[in-house]
């Protein structure tokens, strides 16, 4: 078993996995980069290849890369998912250790998908899952669509709740198990130091006051790709992001947004 802490940062995509990501890598501690999306890759869409468990050309070429990153060397793959898993682990670990980082921290909302694959490879990951106002977030997804449309695919708002739906399901399929934590945007915004420590005490790790403001001069391109220009605002002073709901929907369209959610909570 290795050493080095793992921690995976996963939620609905527009949630704030970015801010608190940009918050823990701060800490002298983390070792984090740009979202991978190793997991979404690893299975091919072949109903075949997936029944014999074989990786994709992407997930493999995805490894290589983050080898030559990280770790300056090409890094051998494998055929098979579960080994290419363990060597994506792996290579994190590696490039923690060579930094002198004792965590390393991997964020891709998406994974919040893949979790049963992810646990079944390792049981030493702490998943930090965070969660936000949901009209906010899916106002957020869509204007993000209609922006930025070659990057995110959810324009249709019909598509764009069904994945806050989807991804407040399986959060809510994981909220108290054991190596999983939950939090939420409001509570990030609202009280940062209060969150920052519940979540390093979760990692055991030492607690440092007002990360959330020495963040801000943090290396985004250490966690940020230059093409995700979306993502910029994150690196100023932390506030209550405006919500997007009633400047980016009609009436109708927010009518459509609330009723949605209702349903989903039961209400």
């Amino acid at each position: 078993m290795t050493d080095t802490k793992r921690v995976m940062i996963l939620g609905c995509p527009r949630s704030g996995t970015t801010l608190l990501q940009a918050i823990l890598s701060a800490h002298d501690e983390v070792f984090s980069l740009p979202e991978t999306h190793f997991y979404p890759q690893l299975c091919s869409s072949n109903p075949f290849f997936r029944y014999l468990g074989i990786s994709t050309q992407a997930a493999r070429s995805n490894l290589i890369q983050i080898g030559k990153d990280h770790l300056n060397k090409k890094i051998k793959t494998s055929l098979l998912t579960k080994k290419l898993s363990q060597s994506f682990l792996e290579t994190l670990d590696q490039a923690s250790q060579i930094g002198g980082k004792t965590t390393w921290l991997e964020k891709t909302p998406q994974n919040l998908w893949f979790l049963p694959f992810i646990k079944s490879i390792s049981k030493n990951i702490r998943f930090i899952h965070i969660e936000r106002e949901p009209k906010d977030v899916i106002a957020s997804i869509h204007y993000a669509s209609t922006k930025y449309p070659e990057s995110w695919g959810y324009s249709n708002l019909n598509d764009t709740i069904q994945l806050w739906g989807e991804s407040h399901k399986i959060n809510n399929e994981y909220r108290g198990l054991l190596n999983h934590f939950h939090c939420s945007y409001e509570e990030l915004v609202k009280s940062p130091n209060c969150l920052i420590r519940n979540i390093l005490d979760f990692l055991s790790m030492d607690f440092i006051k007002d990360l959330h403001l020495s963040y801000i001069n943090n290396k985004s391109e250490n966690i940020i790709n230059g093409n995700e220009v979306w993502k910029n605002s994150v690196f100023q002073k932390l506030l209550s992001a405006k919500s997007k709901f009633l400047t980016h929907f009609t009436d109708e369209q927010q009518a459509r947004v609330l009723v949605a959610v209702n349903s989903f909570n039961g209400a």
